[in-house]
């Protein structure tokens, strides 16, 4: 079972890759083990870059990547971070977290 990535929302990883190495495709597919770790660490920079959210498994919560981690809200979240309610790659994200943890401790 993968697990959950710490960012999410980021453009596709093998279109990203494709434009930092195209010379790692085979066939019009990314040939996952040719890169090396620092290209490697590219690529996971380049779609923390693009992600509209950062998951922080510490302190279990997210958090849209536009926050300041200051808010006069009444119900502690930011505005940025409120938005994210309507993202749906978002939803579908926490439903998937959510349903991980729950197979982990059961597992």
């Amino acid at each position: 079972m993968k697990c959950p990535s710490d960012f999410g929302s980021s453009k596709n990883e093998t279109e990203l890759a494709c434009q930092l190495f195209p010379q790692k495709f085979e066939n019009g597919h990314l040939v996952y083990n040719k890169l090396s770790l620092n290209e490697r660490q590219e690529l996971y920079n380049a779609q923390k870059a693009h992600a509209s959210w950062i998951l922080d498994q510490g302190n279990l919560s997210v958090m849209s990547t536009k926050c300041k981690k200051f808010t006069n809200h009444e119900s502690k979240i930011c505005e940025k971070c409120k938005r994210l309610q309507n993202n749906s790659r978002f939803r579908d994200a926490i439903s998937a977290v959510y349903l991980f943890f729950i197979l982990k401790k059961i597992i």
